[in-house]
Parts: structure tokens; sequence; C-alpha cells
């Protein structure tokens, strides 16, 4: 509409055109809105200039707006503008007319166009070349080719071929039609296929697989989730319960070692029910500083104990648990009180100590020695005489018997020692020699040191030493403390020690020490094993897998301990990329590499098996840290506040949880992939399978699916089939796979459907599989590092492409790309380094074209399929390419890595600086090694292979340094 404002100006305001215009502003705060076609119009005649103007949808333009439109003297123009409003009116109205029109349903709506009925999506003649164009820029390239649609048009005939790249599922699509639309025909009618076979959505667009919203939001493998940590029912009891059973079961925990002077020793372990076959076939070895304690469980049978022995026992096992745990006298007397009854939910076991083949019950009775009923104790002493050999201690006096196997602390230092002998040949006047050499006598040093006047005259001294300290012995012996000054023999006059337990032997003290860290490994293959019953019971077959195997794979690096469970887990992970891949190659037969490849990725990402170990409560039973004596939970002490944390699993059965930790969601998904490798390990790949079913990985076994191989009249047309089957070791049943195999994408020849891509992919799964499990299982005692180090030698584009070029496979690939040939040539005919070598290690391969290791894999993928997924034909031919492997003495560490490790460990700082010019990229490293600066720049095709050139030559040049 038209108005007049000041100064005699018009604006126009044209809102009902907003859907179809452009929005912009002038210096003011004015907005209008304008018909993008009157906009236009009025440019073609002058009537603004140049300003801001911003189009709704579009990019920003420039153009100057001074504010005013129409002059209103201007008729002429106002006569133009109220048609072109007219206009408007009528265009609107047929718009009205036409939407009130019923809609038609077919999917082919007046032959040129096609219309999806779940989206309403449309593709007409126009926008189907567009179309076809799109998609096949969605489709995988690697860079050698750009993915685009070839027409054979035969005008003759007005017919059109359309060709799509090598890598779309659609054959080629044949058209009649007009001369000047049969190419519109074409796309037309390849945008109806492409739909049909799911290439593209139903919103006519390329198909991708993209992670879920959800999955987004919780994919971040580095976030922390809270889990329950659980702890074994078999263990869990309240003690009035535990009181009035009666007739228990009872294991015999032995304790031995070479490297200990006549140490060997039983603890009887006394529980409510029978921990299973799987506990007594358990045996490990404890690290100490001074070597390794043999640990062996066998089941003894049934004990029967009256409620009074019960009480003993467990005042015993908290007594000397509290005192070598602490070491403190005020925290041993409190654990004396603490010994009664309830009904709360606790961990409840005891451990007694034994003697020729039962139980020690003077040595459990050993906590209730007291001055006061000495003479009760001197009725069971060795001495048979009338008069006992008593020696004075600081609150009356001991038989020496008694003293000779007691537990005393020493009031003056606060320390507790555990007496090894009497020293009849010294007492207080004895001479001896302090630290700076000066020589004194006990009276005279106690006096001096803590003015102590000793009164006893006559009396032995005492052979006594610091109570060994609990510690992790778990730990593998790289991490074991070394040897304490406590240990030391010490002499004590008997007058300062005031008699804590007796009589206990120093094994049996010895043997306690261990205690902790043997009922942790015990509480964990409990668990283990619960966890083995749980998945089993979903299991055909009766498989036999040691639960030590189940242990491992739920015990990470940070436990320090003797396993873990990366091995395991690096099987895992390629076996199940291995058969994911497998599962999508026959499910998704239309989807390309790039669609497989995001898919599987989604399937068995961090994310989603961190997701199905949480369903399945997997989580609770990882161990992420390692033990902690201090924290260990003391059968029988302040079970009131053991029991307020001790709650029952709801979803699984004798299972409890004794608080909650947070955990890495990577850590659950690394523990879900080693029980997938121990279940291969252990069982095979049947029972990996259905470990995967169990969790709820729906991956079926489609190993025995035949897949049709590529219709190909004559193979040997395009590739030497006969060298080819010499070099490889084996006779195709279907030569077109191999012709598939060698088919680069760029090779557009009708009468080959397919490239290598797909079979790429399969064949990348294959090979990492193999190599993964030969290295395991040739190597069994190698580190996990020394594992993953030798896996990422041997599978990687480098080794492969080397081993492509070693065998001449570069001469046998079907190609169109004059840079791919170049890039062949150059670096075939110029690199200086031989092809007789090894393939494995960092330096095979580098700046060969991938397209090299892509044909080695296909080739794989080829024989796979062929030989109706035959792992061991694949193995068979595909090894000798790629030998002799890589093996812990050949490795070479990743430069890189060295770079990294060396500037790490003197400090060193490196930086890295990378450049682009003319499709090469040039990396320059830089370390500054005690002012001395070390530079190198290389260039190669990719910032990858520069990086390790550069890195390799600076670390040449650090040690030449270093020699110097």
């Amino acid at each position: 509409m038209a108005f007049g404002i000041p100064r005699k100006f018009v604006f126009l305001c044209l809102g009902s055109l907003a859907s179809t215009g452009w929005l912009f502003s002038c210096r003011g705060s004015l907005v209008l809105t304008v018909a993008a076609s009157f906009l236009n119009w009025g440019l073609s005649r002058g009537f603004w200039r140049l300003g801001s103007v911003r189009p709704l949808g579009f990019p920003r333009f420039l153009l100057r707006f001074p504010g005013w439109v129409v002059f209103p003297d201007d008729l002429q123009t106002l006569l133009q503008v109220r048609r072109f409003l007219d206009s408007g009116d009528i265009m609107r109205g047929e718009a009205l007319r036409v939407a009130s029109l019923p809609c038609k349903s077919p999917n082919i709506v007046e032959n040129n166009s096609y219309r999806v009925e779940t989206t309403g999506s449309v593709v007409n003649l126009n926008s189907s070349v567009a179309l076809i164009y799109f998609y096949c820029s969605r489709l995988p390239s690697d860079g050698y080719f750009k993915p685009l649609p070839r027409f054979e048009i035969d005008e003759d005939s007005n017919t059109c071929t359309l060709h799509l790249p090598k890598s779309s599922p659609l054959q080629p699509v044949k058209v009649e039609g007009t001369r000047n639309m049969v190419r519109q025909i074409a796309c037309l009618e390849a945008c109806k296929e492409l739909h049909q076979i799911g290439a593209l959505s139903d919103h006519l667009i390329p198909v991708i697989d993209e992670a879920t919203e959800d999955d987004n939001n919780g994919g971040d493998e580095t976030c922390k989730v809270e889990e329950d940590y659980y702890f074994p029912g078999e263990l869990v009891s309240s003690w009035s319960s535990f009181c009035s059973v009666g007739l228990y079961h009872c294991y015999k925990v032995s304790m031995s070692s070479v490297d200990f002077e006549n140490f060997k020793i039983d603890i009887f372990l006394v529980v409510k029910c029978d921990l299973g076959s799987d506990f007594i076939s358990n045996s490990f070895n404890l690290e100490t500083s001074s070597g390794s304690i043999l640990v062996q469980v066998d089941y003894f049978g049934f004990i029967h104990l009256d409620r009074d022995q019960v009480f003993r026992a467990r005042r015993f096992q908290v007594s000397v648990l509290s005192l070598l745990i602490h070491q403190d006298y005020d925290k041993f007397l409190r654990s004396l009180r603490i010994c009664t009854e309830d009904g709360s939910e606790a961990v409840v076991y005891l451990l007694i100590p034994s003697i020729i083949g039962g139980v020690d019950w003077a040595c459990v009775d050993s906590p209730a020695f007291s001055i006061e009923n000495r003479m009760q104790h001197l009725e069971h002493c060795c001495s048979k005489k009338i008069v006992a050999q008593l020696i004075q201690i600081k609150n009356g006096c001991i038989c020496r018997c008694m003293l000779h196997h007691s537990v005393v602390y020493t009031p003056h230092n606060g320390h507790i020692y555990c007496v090894t002998g009497i020293l009849d040949v010294m007492d207080i006047n004895s001479s001896f020699k302090l630290r700076n050499g000066e020589i004194t006598t006990y009276r005279k040093y106690f006096l001096t040191r803590y003015g102590l006047r000793l009164k006893a005259k006559g009396g032995p001294l005492l052979a006594a030493r610091r109570l060994n300290t609990v510690q992790n012995f778990l730990l593998r012996r790289f991490f074991c403390k070394q040897r304490v000054s406590g240990h030391k023999v010490v002499e004590l006059p008997a007058e300062l020690c005031v008699v804590l337990m007796s009589p206990i032997s120093v094994n049996t003290l010895r043997a306690f020490t261990f205690i902790p860290s043997v009922m942790h490994r015990f509480q964990c293959m409990l668990l283990a094993a619960r966890l083995k019953s749980i998945q089993l019971e979903h299991c055909k077959e009766n498989t036999v897998i040691s639960p030590l195997k189940m242990l491992e794979a739920i015990t990470t690096r940070k436990c320090r301990e003797e396993f873990s469970l990366e091995s395991l887990e690096t099987v895992g992970d390629s076996f199940l990329k291995y058969v994911a891949s497998r599962y999508l190659f026959k499910t998704y037969k239309h989807y390309h590499q790039g669609l497989l490849t995001a898919r599987r990725e989604k399937m068995i990402s961090n994310y989603a098996l961190c997701r199905l170990g949480r369903a399945k409560n997997l989580s609770g039973f990882i161990r992420t840290e390692e033990h902690e004596p201090k924290q260990w939970i003391i059968p029988g002490e302040n079970s009131d506040c053991t029991g307020a944390y001790m709650n029952s699993t709801m979803a699984l059965p004798n299972i409890y949880s004794i608080g909650r930790r947070f955990m890495k969601s990577k850590v659950i998904a690394d523990s879900v992939e080693a029980l997938i490798g121990t279940y291969l390990i252990a069982a095979g790949e049947l029972q990996a399978l259905f470990f995967l079913k169990w969790l709820g990985l729906e991956i079926n076994d489609c190993k025995e699916t035949v897949v049709e191989s590529p219709v190909l009249p004559r193979p040997e047309f395009y590739v030497n089939v006969k060298d080819l089957q010499l070099l490889l070791n084996y006779k195709f049943r279907h030569p077109s796979f191999l012709v598939e195999a060698l088919t680069h994408g760029s090779y557009q020849v009708s009468d080959i459907p397919r490239c290598y891509q797909r079979l790429e992919f399969l064949g990348d799964a294959v090979l990492d599989y193999l190599i993964t499990l030969h290295l395991f299982r040739s190597y069994p005692g190698a580190t996990p590092g020394l594992l993953t180090d030798l896996r990422s030698a041997s599978v990687n584009n480098d080794c492969y492409a080397h081993a492509a070029a070693k065998v001449g496979l570069n001469k046998h690939i079907l190609h169109a790309s004059p840079e791919l040939h170049r890039h062949m040539t150059f670096y075939l005919n110029n690199i200086t380094r031989s092809f007789s070598g090894s393939s494995c290690g960092w330096e095979a391969g580098v700046a060969l074209p991938k397209v090299l290791a892509d044909v080695i894999e296909s080739i794989a993928g080829a024989i796979y399929l062929d030989s109706e997924c035959n792992e061991e034909v694949v193995w068979n031919s595909i090894r000798p390419l790629l030998e002799p492997l890589v093996n812990p003495d050949t490795m070479e560490i990743h430069p890189v890595r060295e770079l990294e490790e060396l500037c790490s460990r003197k400090s060193y700082t490196k930086s890295f600086s990378k450049e682009f010019k003319g499709g090469l990229a040039s990396v320059t490293v830089e370390v500054d090694a005690d002012g001395r600066v070390h530079q190198a720049t290389s260039t190669a095709k990719n910032k990858k292979d520069a990086k390790k050139l550069a890195t390799k030559e600076v670390l040449v040049s650090l040690k030449q340094k270093s020699h110097t």
C-alpha cells in the first residue's frame, strides 16, 4: 500500500509478499519487506542504489537504500506498482484454487516426477539431474578420482544409458525419450530405482548413517558414570545368623615360599556355604620385596563350631588383622570390645590358624592373654616343673615359653613387636655399638634416650622385630616396595614390654600379613565365577572357561597386578570388528563402503558397548583401582557400620553392593571387549557369538551365507587370473571376485559392475582379526603393551602398501587415473628403499599410495568370499605376502612415539609445524635439547608420512649428540 509521510515521500509496504521477499534495513530503524521480483524491477529502473540488504534464506548482498522508494508525483511509477500488486493478487488466487484441488496419490505423477508416499517428497525431470550429481558427490572416493555420472546418448535411437560410479549399487539405467529430455528421464528413473533399493532416503536425499541425538549426547567416551561396586554374596551374612549354622564349609589356604626360610603354613577359611568348584582350582603368587609366596586353596571339608568357638575365632581375626593393618595399641584394645552379635548384614567369614590338620585353639585364644589370668596360661605352658621359669615384664611376670611366642607393646616408643627369641647371654648391662660407632650399655642407652631407669637384674633380653607392614602383595614385582628397616631384629629389655597376644608364632603373624591381599583376590575370583555363571546360563553348550581368565577380563591396568584386560581387549576388539563387518557386508548389499563403515562404527563404538555393558550390570564387576589394605573390610570389625552400605542388588541374586564409584564409559567398553576376547580364546568363535547375543548385540552368524559373485563373462580379459592365482597360492572358483578386488573406482568400464571398496571394507576386518589372533597365539607371554605394539606394526596401510609393491600387485590394478599412475610410478621408480625387506614396521610403505594397501585388503575379502568364509585359506594366501612378519626382536618403535618418550624422559621441549603447498604436506619438527636445537623438515603426500620422516631425522640427530 502507499501512504504519505513528511517531506512528501511515499513508502511502499508489500508485507503480503513476505514469504517470497527480502528483508532489509536502512540507516534508521526502518524495516521493509519487499517482493524479490519487485526488488529486481526497482533495481533495473534505478529507484535505489546499493546498500545493505539481507534476503531471507540467501547470502548477504551489498545495497544502499536511502529510505525513500517512490515519489508521490511519479504517476507512471505508481501505476506500474499498482499493476504489479494486482498481478500478485491474481497469482495468489490461482495458488489458492490449485491448493483446493484433491491431491493425486500414485508414485509416478504424470510420468515426469516421482513422489514418495510417506514423506511427500518429489523429484521431477528438472531436479533429477542435480539430485544424481549430489548423490554421486556423497559416494566414497580416494582423491584419485571424482565420482560422477556418465551418460551414453544414442541420437539415432534417442536412448540414454546412465552409468553411475562403481561404488553405487545401481546397474546402468537405459531409457528412451526425446533428444532434449532423455538425460533428465534417465536421471529420474535412476532416482526412482535408487530410492527403491534404499540408496536414497524417503526424503530423496543420499542415505547417511549418523548417530541419533541420544547417541551424540552420551557419546563422549571420557565421561564418567556412577556405578555400584559389587561384593560376593557367599561372604555376606549376619553374625547372629552365622553363629547358629553349626556346620560350616572349610577351605585350607596354604602359603609357602622357597625364598622365606621354613615358611609353610595353612590357614582355615570357614564360610557358610560351598564356594564352588572354580574356587578350589585357584592358585596364585604374592609378590614381596624378598620373593614370591605361592597361595593354594583346597577344600578341607565340613567343620563343626559352636557359638563360643565362633566368637573366639572372630575375636582372634579382628585382633590380629587390626594389629597388623593399623599397628596401633588403642585400636587393638577397641577391637577386643566390638565382637558382639547383631542381625545386620556384613562381611562374615572366619580365618583360623591351623596346626597338624586341626584348629590351633591356643593361638585363637591369644588375644585373651592378660596378667590377671596368667595362672590359667601357666597350666598350658611348656614348663612341667613345679616352679615356672618366669620373666619380669612391665606389668607382671610371664613364663618364658609364653613370651617367646608373643606380640608385645613398648609404651616408651609406641611400637609393637613380635618376639622371635630370648637372649639368655645378654642383659641390660651388656654392651652394643651405636650407629655413630660409640659403645654403650642397654641400661645407659635407655636412660639417655628415653629417661628410663631399668631395674631388672640378670633378666635376659628379648630378640624382637617390628611387625611386617601390610601391603598390596598382588602388585607386579616391578611395583613391590623395597625392604623396610623395621624388619631388623632389635634387643628389648623384657621389663619395658606389655604382652598383647600369646601364644602366636612368627609364621602365623607373617601369614596374616598376606591375608588382606589373599582375601581380596578370593573376593574378586568369586565375583568372576559369578559373572561366568550368569553368562553361561544363556549358552547352548557347556563351556569351560577359567575364572582366572574372567578375572583378567574385568581387571584394568590401574590395578597394577600381574594381569590386565588389555591383551584380551585387543583380541576382542579385532573379533568384534570382524563379525560386525561380515554381518553388515552380507546384510546391506546395496551399502557402499562409507555407509558400511559409519554403521559399523556406530554399532561397535565405545558408547554402544558401554550402554550394553551397563544394561547387563557388568560395570559393578570391573576392577578399576589397586587393592588398598587399609580400606579392606576386616570381617567382624564394626559390623554395624559395614551393614549400613552392604545392600543386596535387585538385578543380580547373591551379589551385594558395598558402595558407589565413578567410572569412565571407555573402561566399561574395554572390559566388554575383553570378555569377548575371553570367550573367543577359551571357547571359540561360536561361544563368543553367543556372548554377543546375550549382551544384546544382534550380530547373526551369517558365515555360511553365500554371497553372489559379480556377473562377468570373461574375467581373464581384464586381469591375468593365472599369474595372480599363482602369486596368491589360491585358485578362485569365481574369478569375478578377483577382478572386482583389483578394480579402482576410476575404472569406468560398464562390464565390471563394482569397484573394490566393499571388498576392502570386509578384507580390512578379516586381516585385522587374523593377524591379531596370530600374534596373540604366537607370543602368549607378551605383555599387553608389546602385543598392542606388534599389532600396530603389522596392521596398517603402510605395511600393506609395501607388501603389494613388493610382489608387484601395482601392475594388476585396473584404474583410469593419471594422477594415480604418476604417483605410483614416481615412488616405485625413484624411492631408494628396497622392496625386498619386511612389510612390517613404520618405514615399510611410507609415501606409497593407499590404493596399494586397499588392494591387499580387497584381495583378502575376495578370497574370503570365494572360499565361503574360510579364515585359514585367507591366512595361508595373504601371509606369504606380508612375510617376514614382525616379532618382538625386529619390532621398531614408531618414531613419533619414540620422540615423545625421549622428550618426556629427558625434559626436552618439542614443537611441530605443518604447511600445505602444491598438494604436498611439509612438517617441521624442532626439539630443544638442553639449549641445543635439533630441527628437520620433510615433505610427503600427506601430513602423517611427512611427520614420521621428519621425526626420524631429528631422532638420528639426537642420538648422534648423545654419542659425542
